[in-house]
């Protein structure tokens, strides 16, 4: 687990110490100073694979040495000088405490320790299957969830024509931690549902209308059973008046026990539903469509992304976006460009929305709009969370992390020269509600040694927060490509003040689309995750998984 600390000591010095029956540590004053202290490595070095450990023993002569990593020993030394390996191969990736143990011939004790910061290895595992050319597309609005019946994961197949625009997605399973995945459900759409899960087992889907008539059909809404095993929905319906293009997300409140949905396009919508799938809220259209003076159509929600806090505060994040009728430097297409990048907030489920300033958006009960948008027809906005230079230059929202009075984002923009990464913290106020920026980290968002990267092509790499849903204080993760091509994953135990290596895998020949995975630790620990590799063909998914608690 990684764990906040704070003046740990280095060297630890104990009179002479043995144990009773019980186990208690005793001092005995007839027993001379021992003092032992470690030479290497140095506190908080960034270790990988294997590192040397060498320790000090002054006072009494032959004493047994042995060295722990969290706890498990590692190497056991009888003679000077009390050096070891370590192999940390198998360790989980971030911060861990090395100990070393002096043991004298009557079983009396010292003991060292320093932490010590452990880069894990992630190596990525293709899925078997035929694949399409974006198969984990919207995969960082979570498309793989973890539970106690296994891991489920929703990815997409091309058509026999190839064209990657009539395909097919399926439900996969793993019952085996993600060495192998099993097809249980499948559906005809050119987009994969979103999914999650929650306490019991339960696997909720957030399905889109087929794309041929998406502009009358109904998102679905399906939930599979454990006590069925999961074969096949046991709630099928439309959700009313909701509908998407592609990009939808959801969300499950554990204390309300109910379900955020929120989709992406033209209608933009946001609905609360129960564990069955009916309607407790909404659907409300979150943004008005509009033209503005130049013909062009919008705004809408290209990219919804959800996140609650521990203190029940419900966000909800989107980049901006307007459609065109033609676009002349696109071989005159019709198309739509983000412009913007923005969220709003919930302190009662959905049902009401503030700015991250605090000023309330009204809702048209009748109409089910919401009647002061967040975002107004022409584009403006005044709490946009990207820079104002930035407009209209791509920002696309990838992820956020809301937790205590703490909100964590990251985007991406393609301003006029070189592309951005971006990490933006906001801190609530105390005294007023408001949610303040307080953090900002760009052009590279930088750990000990990767930093989180992006490159805009079709290879697009994206990337996702990870955290331990039970534990409020855990380490903040976050997975994405790095500059060097590499998938890695940073980490930070200060609320995002600084960020450091947790895991990284080799450098890959691959053009990586849409890394994203699971919100949440699964129960053993791990991080897992998956991306398409568009190079070479055939296209692949690759899985991963990486241990950090």
């Amino acid at each position: 687990m990684a764990t906040r600390f704070v003046g740990l000591p280095i060297l630890v010095l104990l009179l002479g110490c043995g144990s009773d029956r019980e186990g208690a540590q005793t001092s005995k004053e007839t027993t001379p100073n021992r003092e032992i202290r470690l030479l290497s490595p140095l506190e908080n070095a960034v270790v990988r694979s294997a590192f040397r450990a060498e320790a000090e023993v002054k006072g009494d002569t032959g004493v047994e040495v042995r060295f722990l990593l969290d706890g498990v020993e590692k190497a056991r030394v009888s003679s000077p000088p009390y050096a070891a390996d370590i192999d940390v191969s198998s360790a989980p990736g971030g911060r861990r405490i090395l100990t070393v143990v002096a043991t004298d011939p009557i079983g009396r004790e010292n003991a060292a320790f320093l932490p010590v910061r452990v880069v894990a290895r992630i190596a990525p595992q293709p899925l078997p299957g035929n694949w399409a050319f974006y198969a984990t597309f919207a995969s960082s609005y979570q498309r793989m969830v973890s539970n106690r019946y296994g891991i489920f994961a929703t990815f997409l197949h091309p058509d026999p024509n190839e064209t990657n625009l009539r395909g097919s997605w399926t439900l996969q399973r793993s019952v085996d931690g993600g060495a192998t995945f099993t097809p249980i459900l499948s559906g005809p759409d050119d987009k994969a549902p979103a999914v999650e899960t929650d306490p019991e087992g339960t696997i909720y889907l957030l399905v889109n209308p087929p794309i041929v008539d998406t502009s009358v059909a109904e998102s679905a809404f399906y939930r599979l059973a454990p006590e069925f095993d999961f074969k096949g929905p046991i709630i099928r319906k439309p959700i009313p008046r909701m509908r998407a293009i592609a990009k939808m997300t959801m969300l499950y409140d554990p204390e309300r026990k109910q379900i955020y949905a929120a989709s992406g396009g033209g209608t933009s919508h946001f609905a609360v539903l129960d564990q069955n799938g009916e309607l407790i809220h909404g659907p409300v259209r979150m943004v008005r469509m509009g033209t503005n003076e130049f013909g062009v159509k919008g705004p809408f929600v290209d990219i919804p992304v959800l996140s609650l806090s521990n203190t029940g505060d419900l966000v909800y994040g989107w980049s901006s976006g307007f459609s065109s009728r033609i676009d002349h430097d696109n071989c005159g297409e019709a198309r739509h460009v983000r412009v913007s990048v923005h969220m709003v907030l919930s302190t009662d489920g959905g049902v009401t929305w503030r700015t991250p300033l605090g000023n309330p958006i009204p809702t048209d009960l009748e109409t089910q709009e919401v009647s002061e948008p967040p975002i107004y027809t022409d584009g403006s906005y005044p709490e946009t969370v990207n820079l104002p230079e930035e407009w209209n230059f791509d920002p696309f929202f990838e992820s956020i992390f809301a937790r205590g009075s703490r909100l964590h984002l990251a985007y991406r923009s393609l301003p006029v020269v070189g592309e951005r990464q971006y990490y933006v913290r906001f801190t609530s106020s105390p005294e007023t509600g408001a949610w303040v920026e307080d953090r900002r980290i760009s052009p590279e968002w930088a750990a000990t040694q990767n930093s989180i990267d992006v490159v805009f092509s079709e290879a697009d790499s994206h990337g996702f927060f990870v955290s331990d849903g039970e534990d409020p204080n855990s380490t903040i993760f976050f997975a994405g490509r790095s500059r060097e091509n590499r998938i890695v994953v940073i980490g930070s135990d200060d609320d995002g003040d600084t960020w450091y290596d947790v895991a990284e895998s080799d450098i890959l020949d691959e053009r990586y689309y849409f890394i994203g995975g699971c919100r949440r630790l699964t129960s053993d620990g791990c991080i897992i995750g998956a991306y398409t590799d568009r190079k070479p063909r055939p296209y692949r998914v690759k899985f991963f998984k990486i241990r950090v608690k």
